[in-house]
């Protein structure tokens, strides 16, 4: 018992399946909205992107009533020539936000769950936790009931467009310079092309839709993204599960007919996560991509989308359409008494982040 709170650790599948309602119910009341903490999403990508990895829910109870989930997974990584157990954040590398599930943002229910991670570090040597929001409750709390660790910090920047009144007062308020490149932009395309932009969501969205995605993928920066079969059962899995809900959202722009972009989110909370997005390079002396974000913006705040993020990446474009920033973080903690783990986890990034900056002060310096 920790102060009125039972600890369930929770390890198997099926007992995760079962959380189902609680989960969302519990997240109703999270200070942190996001598609990346539904049960939805994170159930689909245990069960086809996990790996190798162990399942670690950290669940607090109030009798029957769930409290606050730690979503984490145990898994083994290789550095320096030695297997590390790395205790860490559930969707690890895929998602782009997360954190505690924590009711009303209550502090007692922060240190309770970190408490219990503190309990079982005799089975890990790492704690990972990423991208969680670095205003929210976990931080502070996790430094302070391993304040005994040696831990290291990353923080990222995460670019998203606060709510506005309406589209056309959006436009006003952009730069003539943006304003005026976009709509040349469409405009050339349209001078040169058949232009079709298609926009479907939730139930709306089939599979053909995400072969479409996949295919022009493979002629986009990341070709290997949608390859392996556990991405495509992942997708196919995530589809399934969130559609009826009328989360995600596919954006495609075609010029004669052939996919030339993709945009590829999820509406959660009136918020639209813009997760992943990709052009054919083949096709990118037209601009096709630029020529989508501008189409994307206005569907949405013609639909009344309260925010729109842009998610993980500092990409210099996300910066020209008036977004804003917040800063979310990655936390390494490692007992001292751990030697092998210390160098790999907190020593040498350490080192590595003196040098970057050293740099960066030489490249500055006349």
């Amino acid at each position: 018992m920790t102060q009125t709170f039972q600890i369930r650790l929770i390890q198997e599948t099926e007992a995760f399946y079962n959380l189902k309602e609680a989960w969302n119910t519990l997240l109703a009341h999270n200070p942190v909205q996001t598609i990346f903490l539904t049960w939805e999403w994170l159930y689909a990508w245990w069960l086809h992107r996990r790996g190798q990895a162990s399942l670690r829910l950290v669940t607090a109870w109030e009798g029957e009533s769930l409290a606050g989930i730690a979503p984490l997974m145990l898994e083994r990584r290789r550095k320096l020539g030695f297997h590390q157990r790395v205790l860490c954040s559930l969707g690890t590398p895929d998602m782009d936000v997360a954190g505690f599930i924590v009711r009303d943002g209550a502090g007692a229910i922060y240190t309770a769950l970190a408490g219990e991670i503190r309990r079982q570090a005799a089975e890990w040597d790492v704690l990972e936790v990423n991208e969680f929001d670095s205003q929210g409750g976990e931080i502070l709390t996790l430094q302070s009931v391993f304040e005994d660790y040696a831990y290291t910090r990353k923080d990222n920047i995460h670019y998203f467009l606060p709510p506005q009144k309406d589209w056309e007062t959006y436009q006003k308020s952009l730069s003539q310079n943006a304003r005026g490149d976009a709509r040349r932009r469409l405009r050339r395309l349209q001078e040169n092309f058949k232009v079709t932009f298609v926009h479907h969501r939730g139930q709306e969205i089939n599979w053909q839709d995400m072969e479409t995605i996949f295919a022009l993928n493979e002629h986009g920066r990341y070709p290997h993204l949608y390859r392996s079969e556990s991405e495509r059962a992942f997708q196919r899995r995530l589809l399934e599960l969130t559609s009826a809900q009328g989360w995600p959202e596919v954006f495609l722009l075609y010029l004669d007919g052939q996919a030339a972009a993709y945009r590829y989110g999820y509406t959660f909370a009136n918020r639209f996560e813009d997760w992943r997005n990709g052009i054919d390079l083949r096709l990118s002396e037209h601009a096709a991509g630029k020529a989508l974000l501008w189409l994307t913006l206005e569907n949405c705040l013609q639909r009344g989308i309260r925010e729109i993020d842009f998610l993980r990446g500092d990409e210099n474009y996300k910066a020209r359409w008036k977004t804003e920033e917040r800063i979310y973080t990655q936390l390494r903690f490692v007992s001292r008494t751990r030697a092998l783990a210390l160098l790999a986890y907190i020593w040498i990034p350490r080192l590595k982040q003196f040098i970057r900056r050293q740099l960066k002060k030489r490249a500055r310096t006349p």
